[in-house]
């Protein structure tokens, strides 16, 4: 499997390190930023797999801003809309974190109380499992209905997974009923006829 590279944004260096670490650790390339400026040449110049960005930092005029994450959140969605953002704050806002998620990001955490399971947890689900739901229900697409051994080598053959992953993925799927699993292991898109 490739190394999946992450962006991590923020001006306090050692949180920044903190989280690059964590993720390092775990067999991520780490790249950092310190500000919005910075991120964004990075941004242009490679490509991320998810970008942590710390909400209160300097903005793009090189003032310390509440809002300075949700801008560089809004510029990211200019240059990749499907790159998976997380936020990163120090404020436990209801608003911040709705304006956040209007503007793109995909989850957040706060910046004193996370675990590195949580961050671990959600940096795997934005990485790797939104993609794998998202390339399953594009199979139904185009095929009505497959035998659970097929769509796992199809999938496979794109994702590098293992049985355990495909099968928890799959479980999500039919506990969110959008596909269905007969007990023939015959798998169809909800709501299809087969």
């Amino acid at each position: 499997m490739n190394v999946k590279r992450i962006l991590v944004v923020d001006d306090d260096g050692d949180s920044r390190q903190e989280v690059g670490n964590i993720l390092k650790s775990n067999g991520y390339h780490i790249d950092y930023a310190k500000d919005s400026i910075s991120a964004e040449k990075q941004l242009q110049n490679k490509n991320y797999d998810l970008v942590f960005v710390d909400n209160y930092m300097p903005d793009f005029t090189n003032t310390q801003s509440m809002e300075a994450g949700i801008r560089l959140l809004k510029e990211i969605k200019k240059i990749n809309p499907h790159l998976p953002v997380i936020i990163i704050t120090v404020y436990d806002s209801l608003k911040l974190t709705a304006d956040a998620i209007k503007a793109g990001a995909n989850d957040y955490i706060m910046k004193e109380t996370y675990s590195e399971k949580e961050l671990l947890d959600k940096t795997y689900e934005l990485i790797f499992r939104q993609p794998l739901k998202k390339e399953i229900i594009r199979y139904f697409e185009i095929n009505n209905e497959t035998d659970e051994y097929e769509l796992f080598r199809h999938i496979q053959s794109k994702f590098k997974i293992l049985m355990p992953d495909f099968n928890d993925t799959l479980r999500e799927l039919i506990t969110e009923k959008r596909i269905l699993r007969d007990d023939n292991y015959r798998i169809r898109k909800y709501g299809q006829k087969s």
